[in-house]
Parts: structure tokens; C-alpha cells; sequence
């Protein structure tokens, strides 16, 4: 495997793994199990790859993922908007120009940080944190 075969493979696993693949069957899925086993020896050894390419890997990923939320939520695409991010050319650097969403705003703000369900076309998961400062908050994947 090539080394750029390895950083696509990082950035997105997802289209690496075998589209059959169904949550309940997971056990003993060979197609599923040999996946995960490239996924991790790669992700296992890119520990030790050199500083720029590190880098690499994650502004690519950075802006695989704010694109996403970008262009699936509107808060998101307004917040990046106000701020001046720009996800298909932001770099390590820019998430400084973005205020930091605590806990507390992020309540505040409720529902209007999901992502629209128009856009959504896979299953989505969720789950609530433990609640250990008082109020527990809805996490999306």
C-alpha cells in the first residue's frame, strides 16, 4: 500500500470498509474484521511518521469534517461564516479564529446545532454524556 493510499485510507475509513456491513452483524464478519485490521496496523503506524505528514492528515480530516457540518447544518455553516473559517481551505491554525462552544452556549443553543435531518441519508446514532456537571448533553454519530 502506498503511502498516499495509507493517508486517504486515514482520512476517510469509511469508504475503505465493505458497504454490506450492518451494526448487528459484526461478529465474525470477516469482510468487517480484515477492515479494521488495515485501519489500525495504518493508524498504528502513522504514530511515527514525520511531523508534516501528521500535519497532513489532519487538515485533510479537519476539512473533510467542518465541509460536512458545513454543508449540513445551518448553524454551522453560519457560525463558520461570522467567523471567517473557511473549511475547504482552513488550515491547523484558523480553528483559533473560532470562540470556543462550551458546554453552557451549547445547551443554550439546543437543536440548532444538529445537523438537518433533510441531509441526513445513513442512520444516525446518539447518546447523552453522563451528566456529571448537572445536565446532560446530546452527542450525534
Amino acid at each position: 500500500m502506498t503511502n498516499q493510499e495509507k493517508l486517504e485510507l486515514l482520512i476517510s475509513p469509511e469508504i475503505f470498509f465493505p458497504v454490506d456491513i450492518k451494526r448487528g452483524s459484526l461478529l465474525g464478519n470477516k469482510s468487517f474484521i480484515e477492515a479494521i485490521e488495515k485501519y489500525l496496523n495504518i493508524l498504528s503506524e502513522s504514530q511515527y511518521w514525520p511531523r508534516a505528514n501528521l500535519e497532513e492528515l489532519q487538515t485533510a480530516r479537519l476539512r473533510k469534517f467542518t465541509s460536512l457540518i458545513e454543508k449540513k447544518s445551518s448553524f454551522w455553516a453560519e457560525y463558520f461564516r461570522r467567523y471567517g473559517f473557511f473549511p475547504e481551505k482552513a488550515t491547523l491554525g484558523d480553528l483559533g479564529i473560532l470562540p470556543v462552544l462550551n458546554r453552557k452556549a451549547l445547551l443554550a443553543l439546543g437543536e440548532k446545532t444538529y445537523l438537518n435531518h433533510d441531509f441526513i441519508n445513513q442512520p444516525t446514532l446518539s447518546y447523552y454524556s453522563s451528566g456529571t456537571t448537572g445536565v446532560p448533553l446530546k452527542h450525534f454519530y
